[in-house]
């Protein structure tokens, strides 16, 4: 049976691990893309309801 100590340090080495990074790094790749698809679309639909509104700045 580990302790609470063992645990957490087990825990850390997975962390830390270059698999799971690797999986970390393409799951912020993959949200960062469907925000950018959802962005998208919705330009298009603000476009297609209101076709003479522009973006200031």
């Amino acid at each position: 049976m580990y302790s609470s100590n063992e645990d957490k340090e087990q825990l850390r080495e997975i962390l830390e691990q270059q698999e799971y990074q690797a999986y970390e790094q393409d799951s912020s790749r993959f949200t960062d893309r469907l925000l950018d698809v959802i962005a998208d679309w919705l330009m298009e639909a603000f476009n297609t309801f209101f076709p003479n509104w522009e973006v200031t700045e």
